[in-house]
């Protein structure tokens, strides 16, 4: 995985917002400064918050997050399995009492940093610019040859909002685009969906 910044840039292994030279009541300044600072007031665990605090998050990072989420998973009886590039994971063993819609305070603690950096980190890989959502998804859509041309961010918006798109939502070409639109992620991440589309 590359460095990618919330300024744009992209490098390396890290994900990052540039540390602050912004307006006072961010810490962090670039396209995804805000979602920084949101998540760094949200953090509740010491290893969130250290991770978020330099406004980077390296592909290290990330792995450092993932095992200690399915070594703490392990201990409630959960086997966390696989994690995918753009920030999925499969899981076995759930106790028969586990309520996904309520998993619990032990699992939710045990998950808490991975939730915290997981999709900021595959968020800023999958988009670095942090361009309107329905643009990069309006362009892939109609560049990959699923939506006519014409296709605009206004279509696709109205399009999410109702429901009803001129194509199928399981199309292999629309799971693409939701997952990576700019095309930067690993082939393997792409069978996962993007931000709530």
């Amino acid at each position: 995985m590359s460095t990618v910044s919330a300024d744009g840039a992209r490098s390396g292994a890290t994900t990052s917002a540039s540390a602050s030279s912004g307006p006072a009541s961010s810490l962090f300044t670039g396209p995804w400064a805000l979602e920084f600072d949101e998540a760094l007031s949200s953090a509740e665990d010491p290893t969130s918050k250290d991770i978020l605090s330099d406004g980077l998050i390296t592909a290290d990072e990330l792995t450092r997050v993932e095992q200690e989420f399915a070594a703490c998973a392990l201990t409630l009886g959960f086997e966390v399995r696989a994690f995918t590039p753009g920030g999925g994971y499969t899981q076995d063993g759930a106790p028969e009492s586990f309520d996904p819609s309520d998993p619990g305070e032990e699992f939710l603690a045990c998950s808490g940093s991975y939730e915290s950096v997981s999709p900021l980190f595959w968020s800023i890989a999958r988009n670095p610019a942090h361009e309107p959502e329905q643009s990069i998804m309006a362009a892939c859509l109609v560049d990959r040859g699923l939506a006519p041309e014409g296709y605009s961010s206004k279509d696709f918006d109205r399009d999410r909002r109702s429901g009803a798109y001129p194509f199928s939502k399981n199309d292999a070409i629309f799971l693409d685009c939701a997952a990576d639109p700019l095309g930067l992620l690993p082939n393997t991440a792409r069978s996962e969906r993007g931000p709530g589309l």
